[in-house]
């Protein structure tokens, strides 16, 4: 979050998590970061392991990363959690209680974001909270704005032209 939107940095992972005594391990397949208006604009770091101490209290999460940055992010339940995570050919898609996240990396750049989303039959809208396309050359974020697509549980296809194919 800030002030100008266009030059804010941006970061994703995507993977999985285990429970221990003390941390939630994360093992992200894809760690990536933008920066708009830096050299490189875009980093991918590949697989990384973070520790990430949780805490509760009624509908509010807080998750503390440790072994690093110590970043902390601040959560709300937004529903039972509802919904379906898919396996991109370079990322992952979750479509839950009518939010979704995207993570996708390949050879031409990356594609991250989040909001919420309006489907019937294959139509998609996605109402995007926050979006970023990044490549070696620039990074873009783009804020509270939509994207209409198609989603017919192989691919979710952006009005753009972009493509994200569900892995089996």
């Amino acid at each position: 979050k800030g002030e100008p939107v266009q030059d804010q940095g941006a970061m994703a992972h995507a993977g999985s998590y285990s429970i221990g005594p003390q941390f939630v391990t994360l093992m992200a397949n894809q760690t990536i970061s933008t920066a708009p208006g830096k050299n490189p604009p875009l980093t991918s770091r590949g697989e990384t392991e973070h520790h990430i101490a949780v805490s509760r209290s009624g509908k509010d999460l807080t998750l503390v990363f440790s072994k690093g940055t110590g970043t902390v992010q601040l959560f709300e339940q937004a529903g039972s959690g509802a919904g379906e995570v898919f396996k991109l050919d370079a990322g992952m898609l979750a479509l839950v209680d009518d939010y979704f996240i995207l993570v996708h990396e390949n050879e031409n750049g990356v594609n991250t974001g989040y909001g919420k989303y309006e489907k019937q039959g294959d139509s998609i809208n996605l109402d995007i909270k926050r979006w970023t396309n990044a490549d070696q050359s620039a990074a873009s974020n783009a804020y509270d704005t939509s994207i209409k697509a198609t989603f017919d549980g192989q691919s979710l296809s952006l009005e753009d032209g972009q493509s994200f194919q569900i892995s089996p």
